[in-house]
């Protein structure tokens, strides 16, 4: 029963809309056994926890990488270390390549907004990014977002 198929992707896809439309799926398992159904249902369902567990293994990583970077920000903010002068601190060897594998010059980041535990920064440069749109949309201020000499933006200045 646990034969392994190779299917060409052609058929991998025609399988997938099957499985996706009740219709398809119906006439597809017309003639399976009960038994064969059976080992259908528990093969979806083990690969379901499997996909399940990998995505919070995945969620509790990037929650995690927010944290310690929140961390670091906050370590950073109370020693008076602007974010600027950690993005000079970067090693060249972080400093993206383009397809050409010329270094590409990364700019240091203008504009800060911190929502909860995740902190989302703009250079100034290139689209209008979603969290600045929304925020502006609320009839926020861009520069109220604007990162200081001092490494502080207005709202926490104030705060």
């Amino acid at each position: 029963m646990a034969d392994a198929v190779q299917y060409s992707s052609a058929q991998t896809s025609q399988f997938i809309k099957r499985l996706l439309n009740r219709r398809l799926l119906r006439a597809a398992v017309r003639n399976l056994t009960v038994e064969q159904i059976d080992f259908v249902v528990q093969f979806l369902q083990t690969e379901r926890e499997g996909l399940a567990q990998r995505e919070r293994a995945a969620q509790a990583a990037k929650l995690e990488e927010q944290r310690k970077l929140q961390e670091v920000y906050e370590f950073a903010k109370s020693r008076g270390i602007s974010t600027a002068q950690l993005y000079k601190l970067l090693p060249q060897s972080d400093v993206p390549a383009d397809a050409d594998d010329k270094a590409v010059r990364r700019l240091p980041p203008k504009y800060r907004f911190v929502d909860g535990g995740s902190t989302y920064f703009w250079c100034g440069k290139g689209f209008l990014p979603t969290w600045l749109k929304r925020q502006e949309a609320q009839g926020r201020n861009r520069m109220e977002f604007r990162i200081g000499e001092d490494g502080l933006t207005p709202y926490e200045r104030s705060h």
